[in-house]
Formats: structure tokens, sequence, C-alpha cells
């Protein structure tokens, strides 16, 4: 992934936030901070002491030994320190499959629809690598399961045997809430109880046992542990143990194994995609799914602008090596690009009847949108991108990304995808994991 460097004061604070969160026993934020310094070609020795204790507590031999083999590459490390950190390792165990135990239940973390699946994924490689039994508990905070947004509040979700993800995709497992309740189990993290895991709120941004990644539930002795918080799968490929599947996988082949097992759409949603595509006329000749941004991406991304003139270029080329007979299937909630797109193309473009906006403001963020017919746009959408014979789309996208991510799992190296500009699944985002406190202090890395 290429990245601008960083500028050295950036650097140095950096460094600062992985020793700070490692004091404060914030142990996903000092590794992303660590990670972030890596992939910015700032990292040095203290970068990967910081790992290496990170792993010390983890009991990750595996990660800690690659750690002080970095650390001993940089001719500037202390001796000193090295050498403290080289003994510790003989004490570190192998990292083992674990006995399964317990259950690890994912709460929507309330954003997009795509976002909140990314989350979901996250989560699931997460049960795997703790053994737990993972459940997906889409209650009252998701945005897609009730009547209205911006979350749903209908009788259901008072019903613990009662998912969204349910609506959408089958079950990551065959446990239910209801398997966990009235056992007297222990959680963690302990702000959760039996009253509230399908709860509207569950202070996942703030106060006690808010923002907890993954590397936080590892080791975890609790019955039961909880996540309302997102980790991306790009900061656990650096934890991966050796004994799981995901192990030496690039960071789309990881995606495309998870989609491939847990993101089996509905009967129902199927059945929905499939009368679209023969609608729509998807099969007849070639078709190139065109995904485009705009409401809230324009201001997560200033020059978007550029980005949608690059779709152009893009979309011309492909139209050229698949003929005169292309067709373009366009993607959008964005009612200024489908009129940009209708004059553009005329006869040659295809669109599906869904919910646009002109604001500046995601569908899902605007009150009054019904939250599942939002979640069933979407899932189809890309169910139906996936059919076609290219893809375009924007990296900074969980919409484009999943796309993409079907069409691999589905077609393998014949996938045509263009993903224009940096891929948000390829980003720490390290800000998120900083609470309020730190606001005052936080930079643009």
């Amino acid at each position: 992934m290429a990245m601008e460097q960083l500028d050295p004061a950036v650097k140095a604070e950096t460094l600062r936030i992985a020793e700070d969160a490692l004091a404060e026993g914030n142990l996903d934020l000092a590794d992303r901070a660590c990670r972030e310094l890596e992939v910015r070609g700032a990292d040095c020795w203290r970068t990967w002491l910081i790992v290496h204790e990170l792993a010390a507590r983890l009991s990750r031999r595996d990660v800690a030994e690659l750690a002080v083999g970095r650390a001993e590459s940089d001719k500037a490390a202390e001796g000193a320190a090295l050498a403290g950190a080289r003994a510790r390792l003989a004490a570190l165990p192998d990292a083992a499959a674990p006995t399964p135990r317990g259950y690890h239940v994912i709460r929507a973390w309330g954003q997009g629809f795509w976002s909140d699946v990314d989350h979901v994924l996250g989560q699931v490689v997460v049960a795997e690598w703790m053994g737990r039994t993972p459940i997906v508990a889409w209650g009252a905070n998701s945005r897609f399961g009730g009547e209205s947004l911006p979350r749903g509040r209908s009788k259901s979700e008072s019903d613990p045997g009662v998912s969204a993800w349910d609506w959408y995709f089958r079950p990551v497992s065959e446990a239910r809430l209801p398997d966990v309740l009235g056992k007297k189990h222990r959680y963690f993290p302990a702000k959760f109880n039996d009253r509230n895991l399908t709860a509207l709120e569950s202070g996942a941004m703030e106060g006690p046992g808010s923002r907890v990644g993954a590397l936080s539930f590892l080791g975890r002795g609790e019955e039961v542990t909880v996540s309302d918080f997102h980790t991306p799968l790009v900061a656990l490929r650096n934890w991966t143990p050796a004994w799981h599947r995901h192990h030496g996988r690039t960071l789309t082949e990881m995606y495309e194994d998870v989609v491939s097992r847990y993101l089996t759409p509905t009967p129902e949603m199927q059945a929905r995609a499939d009368a679209a595509a023969v609608e729509l006329g998807l099969e007849n000749g070639p078709v190139v799914a065109v995904h485009v941004r705009g409401s809230d991406k324009t201001q997560e991304l200033i020059d978007l602008h550029s980005v949608h003139a690059m779709y152009q270029q893009h979309l011309m080329r492909a139209m050229r090596e698949l003929g005169p007979s292309t067709r373009v299937f366009l993607l959008t909630d964005w009612a200024p690009a489908e009129a940009e797109y209708r004059a553009r193309l005329g006869s040659r473009l295809i669109v599906a009847r869904r919910a646009t906006t002109s604001e500046a403001t995601g569908l899902h963020f605007q009150a009054g949108r019904s939250g599942r017919q939002l979640g069933e746009e979407v899932l189809v959408d890309v169910l139906l991108a996936a059919r076609c014979t290219a893809f375009i789309g924007l990296g900074y996208s969980n919409v484009s990304a999943f796309a993409a991510y079907f069409r691999g799992a589905r077609l393998g190296a014949a996938a045509k995808n263009t993903l224009i500009g940096p891929h948000l699944h390829e980003m720490y985002n390290l800000p998120l994991l900083r609470h309020r406190r730190d606001d005052a202090a936080r930079r643009r890395i």
C-alpha cells in the first residue's frame, strides 16, 4: 500500500500514542499505531519492542519473535533492550488452536450496511481464533432492522431470538441469544449482561468498555464476550496464528474466504436478486457495473470530483474492450450521479429502482427512511454487480469493496474489478480507537 511519508513530528506523536496506549492497556490502539508507522516506512526498533510487549502479554510467541527480529534489524537499537526482549521469548508458548468454548456475541455497530457487515466478518474471525461460537445480534442498534431510521424500534427487536442479520444472510452459527441468556454467564466487557445484548445503546464509543478492539478479547476467561466496535481485517492479519486458515493469505484472499463462508444471502434475498437480474436484462450481453458514491462521501473525500472523472476513463476503456453492445449498470444512491450518467449514456444505461438522495447525508443516516428497505437494496446491488462482466467502483467505499469481494469469490481470477483511489479496507483507522479526551491532541495521520 503506497502512502505518503510521515512528517517527523507526526511520526514522534504516533510513537508516543503507541507508548501511552501500551501503558494504559489499550492493546489495539498501541498495535495499530505501530502498524501505521510500519506502512508509512516510519517504524523503528522502539516500534517493534512495543509490538513484542503486546505479543508477550497475549502469550503469542510467533508475533513476539517476528517483532524482535524487526527490532534487531535497526542499527540504532539499544542492545540491552533487545537482549531483554529476546530473553523473554523462551517463556512464551507457541500459538495453538483453542479448545471450543463459550460464545462471542456480535452487535451491530450502527453504521452503514456494509460497514456493519465488515464488522461482523472481522468478529467471526476473532471468534474462530478464540474457539468461541459467534452469534450476530443485530437488535435495536442496527440501522437496518426496523421500520425507520436512524435506528429501528420495531417490536421484534425486544425479542432476543430475533436478529435483523437473519433477514439478509444465513446465521453464522446454529446458536442464538436464547442459548446464552439465563445461564448466569460472565460477560466481557463487564458493561454487558443478559438484559442489554440487543439494547439500542451500549456505550460503544464512550464510557467504560467502549472502543474495545479485537486484541482485548484474546485470552478472556468469561463465558460470553461481546463486540460492539469495529476491527478491520487488516489489523487482524498481523495476528493471524499459524494454525488458522488465513495465515499467509493476502487481505483480499481473507475477505473472499469469509465472504464465501459467512455471507450466504437468505433464499428471499437471493430470489429478489435473481428477479432483478432478469428484469434488468443483466444476462443479455456484456454489462459493466459501476458503483458511484456521493452524499456522505462528499464530506469524507475532498477530491471526490477528481475521482469521478477517473471513472469515465476506466468506463470508456472497459466499453471499448467489451464491444459496442456493452451496457452500463449504475449502482448509486446519489441522484446527481444518475442524472449525469443518463445524459452520457442514454439507452445504454441500466438503473435499478431504489432510494436516492441529493443531500450530503447518507441515506442510512436520514430520518424517515426504511432501514430494512435500504439494507435490502444495497445487498441486492452487490449481488447484481457480482453477475456483471466487469466492475468499476470506489476504493474508499464498503459497497464497492464488497462488490469486488463477491465477484472474486464467485469468479476467481476471471473477475474484472477496478477500484479507484485508496482502499478503505487497507487503512488502520487509528483515530477511531481514541477517546474524546484525546481529540485535542489528535493529528491527521
